[in-house]
């Protein structure tokens, strides 16, 4: 499985605090992500506030497991800055490859991108599946944090 994850609103971050908080944003949102997945799950920065998740041997459920729980560590407490604490959400996207139901990678990606836009227009601060497929009920190591 593959979470894409946004910083909800982030470019007022840098537009009323500065690109400095901003950077302190997205340092503290990166820590808080690899703090919330599992050790041999992978955490990279896409672009801007935009982060990609890929969590190996994880089906639909543990997936959306996940994105909750990263999408509480986002937050669940201010992040502080140089310019104070500032209370920051994410919305996360998420998608799942089977062997019965292959996807070329970049067709599981775009899938989870457009699962993150669906959270964003659906109202932020949320997570999303991308794809319609049927998944065992969990992940390994889904209810624990790594």
């Amino acid at each position: 499985s593959v979470l894409m994850a946004d910083l909800d609103l982030f470019k007022r971050v840098n537009d009323t605090y500065g690109h400095a908080a901003g950077d302190q944003v997205l340092k503290e949102t990166a820590g808080r992500l690899k703090a919330a997945v599992r050790q041999y799950d992978r955490v990279g920065r896409v672009g801007g506030e935009e982060f990609l998740i890929v969590l190996p041997r994880c089906t639909e459920q543990g997936a959306v497991a996940i994105g909750e729980r990263i999408r509480n560590s986002i937050g669940e407490a201010p992040i502080e800055t140089s310019k104070g604490a500032l209370r920051i959400t994410g919305s996360i996207g998420a998608a799942t490859w089977t062997s019965g139901d292959p996807a070329a990678p970049g067709a599981l990606l775009q899938t989870a991108d457009k699962a993150l836009y669906r959270a964003k227009h659906g109202g932020r601060n949320r997570v999303e599946y991308g794809a319609p497929n049927e998944a065992a009920a969990g992940c390994e190591g889904a209810g624990a944090s790594g």
